[in-house]
């Protein structure tokens, strides 16, 4: 259990090494009936609402366990009194009973007799009630400038509350500004290239499949999303018996049936699908099987005994069986996923698979030789040039102001770089801000918004090789609360955005040659909560994005998360059409950098942690060495792992 409870806190970047702490933490899990990753979240929840540390402490976590104790005593409804009645008591005592079931007493209930026989007062009489006078801020603060938006008038400074001074002890006075918390350079290349070296020219492209313009959602009938979610248990099941080559078992199952009299052809995998048999069809030798994994009850997480495969409706009408898996030495299940299994079911009561198909990942994408000579050898070196990326994900102001102070020093460190591609991934206007929730400003929400785009928009401008990337999040005040999401669309901005690209949530796009995958809802935080594997000996992290990649989709979840809207009509959007070279993740897990059969996984944390500052990322992916170009190659891999040098940097 200590064990247990170190890994999850860690995977939200919180170090544990007090072993009265870790001996307390346990105690809670067991009073509580948690386990380690609940007690995790609970905690990280309840550090940033009352503004703690993020280190757990004894008396911190005594205030939690009393703050658990508190809502759960709040959930338990207290019964109501039994009420006799006698013949002598029926007619007043009825009376009293259907006035007290409203909440009132005896006395309340002879005072509304009493001034029920009053006459009534003029309707047309209204009391006039005065607006309340709030101190509002605005935004930008000190550290506006005259000609910015959101600059406050002397008259408006002069109204304004002083700055929390904790705020400004945070993160004005941080000492650890610039610090590199993680390098990932596994061919040891350079991790930074001269500011005023010669810049490398790209051209960013997006894929069809990300969204490009709002749409009307609301509107879908529970009869289309069934058919979707059946869609996509065919085509995905279509997907991994050609990836496995799992025609050879429809085929001797055809052979079996047919008594082996007559020679077989090999099956399409429409056709596999076609002859698969029904999820609960009862079998004592080996079959195979498709569909999506569920929870057995409406509510609570998925684990090893609580697994259910539902099929299609082409063979098994959408019908569940019970998944035994104590005869599956591997695997790592998740809600939604889509899976073949080969196994035996005796009774038609529970299906227990020997082997389990988890996902066909997407090709990626090739490069012809020529095409890297053009972009990356311009002169005669055997290295090429190399792209410069930086990328932050919100909130970028802390959650004492929005002074957006953050984002200002990550934008000075981009000016600094001069990357060839910024990547600033939202939320922007966070609806979970203290000042947001409060309106405790003069701006609308789409003004501090603006506020915030002229920032980035100005830099870029001012950098004549960079590009931008802008994706919105799902916590952004100012978008639409619905997945996926479109891209922002600002009318009025000072600056030149023809290098600024406004994308969707999620994204896929291409930088040169490289694809990169990009979305702000945290996946891989609720996948870590809804998953159940055994003895997977893989890192964590790596089979986290491996499902998506698997499963080809941003967000392969099925319920979603509670705080994703999906919009299943749109659920083509949220493919992953090609496994990407790059796949940025954002996370309130622990930031990290990973190498997944291939390409890389960047977590770059958050800028700003309450009222902290955060982590960035910059990658920096160098051309390949011209001996590793072969010419007369048909096409080659981008070789993205070797190529790159990448850092997470404190802010």
């Amino acid at each position: 259990m200590e064990t247990a409870i170190k890994e999850q806190f860690g995977e939200l970047g919180i170090t544990l090494d007090d072993d009265a702490v870790i001996g307390q933490c346990a105690d809670l899990c067991h009073r509580f009936g948690l386990e380690p990753l609940d007690l995790a979240v609970k905690w990280n929840a309840f550090f940033m609402s009352k503004q703690l540390g993020d280190k757990p402490t004894q008396s911190a976590l005594e205030q939690l366990a009393q703050d658990m104790s508190k809502t759960m005593s709040q959930k338990v409804t207290p019964q109501r009194p039994t009420v006799h009645y006698d013949k002598s008591t029926i007619g007043s005592g009825l009376a009293n009973a259907l006035v007290s079931s409203f909440g009132l007493s005896g006395d309340v209930a002879e005072a509304i007799k009493t001034s029920a026989q009053k006459p009534k007062q003029s309707s047309r009489k209204r009391m006039s009630f005065a607006s309340p006078q709030a101190v509002k801020r605005s935004v930008g603060g000190a550290r506006s400038t005259p000609n910015t938006p959101g600059t406050p008038t002397s008259q408006q400074a002069s109204s304004l509350p002083a700055e929390s001074p904790r705020a400004s002890a945070n993160y004005a006075t941080r000492t650890n500004a610039g610090h590199v918390e993680l390098t990932f350079n596994p061919g040891q290349r350079p991790v930074e290239v001269a500011s005023d070296g010669p810049r490398q020219n790209v051209h960013v492209s997006v894929f069809p499949s990300t969204l490009e313009k709002t749409y009307r959602f609301m509107f879908e009938k529970l009869h289309d999303r069934a058919e979707v979610l059946d869609v996509r248990i065919e085509d995905m099941a279509e997907l991994i018996i050609r990836k496995h080559k799992l025609q050879s078992i429809a085929l001797k199952k055809s052979e079996e049936d047919e008594g082996g009299d007559e020679e077989q052809q090999e099956l399409t995998p429409r056709q596999v699908l076609e002859q698969l048999n029904s999820v609960d069809f009862p079998s004592q030798s080996p079959v195979l099987v498709v569909g999506r994994v569920c929870v057995d009850a409406a509510e609570g997480r998925l684990n090893s005994r609580s697994v259910v495969l539902e099929g299609c409706l082409a063979n098994s009408l959408g019908k569940r069986v019970p998944l035994d898996l104590s005869s599956t030495q591997l695997f790592s299940l998740f809600p939604g996923q889509i899976i073949a299994a080969e196994g035996v079911n005796p009774t038609g009561d529970a299906f227990t698979p020997s082997l389990i198909y988890q996902g066909a990942p997407a090709p990626r994408k090739k490069t012809k030789p020529q095409e890297f000579l053009d972009l990356y050898f311009s002169n005669d070196g055997p290295d090429g040039g190399a792209v410069n990326v930086m990328m932050a994900a919100g909130p970028f102001t802390t959650n004492q102001d929005l002074t957006y102070a953050p984002l200002d020093d990550f934008l000075a460190k981009v000016s600094q770089t001069r990357p060839e591609v910024v990547i600033v991934i939202g939320p922007f206007v966070h609806d979970q801000h203290p000042l947001i929730t409060g309106c405790e400003f003069d701006e609308s929400f789409d003004e501090v918004l603006t506020f915030v785009m002229e920032k980035i928009t100005g830099v870029v401008s001012s950098l004549p090789h960079t590009h931008a990337i802008v994706i919105p999040s799902l916590g952004d005040v100012t978008h639409d609360f619905i997945f996926p999401q479109a891209p922002f669309q600002i009318p009025t901005l000072r600056h030149d955005v023809r290098r600024v690209h406004f994308l969707a949530n999620p994204s896929t796009f291409m930088i040169n040659e490289l694809t990169f995958a990009v979305t702000s809802n945290d996946v891989l935080f609720q996948l870590s909560r809804s998953g159940t594997a055994s003895n997977m000996h893989t890192d964590r992290m790596q089979r986290l994005v491996n499902h998506l990649f698997e499963q080809r989709s941003f967000y392969p979840l099925d319920p979603p998360h509670e705080q994703v809207h999906l919009d299943y009509a749109h659920i083509d959007n949220l493919k992953l059409p090609v496994t990407p070279d790059v796949i940025i993740l954002p996370s309130t897990l622990r930031h990290f950098v990973r190498d997944v059969n291939g390409s890389l996984a960047i977590n770059p944390g958050h800028l700003t942690r309450m009222s902290a500052g955060g982590t960035y990322a910059h990658l920096l992916i160098h051309g390949p060495r011209r001996n590793d170009i072969p010419e007369k190659s048909k096409g080659l891999l981008s070789g993205i792992v070797d190529r790159s040098a990448c850092r997470i940097i404190r802010v």
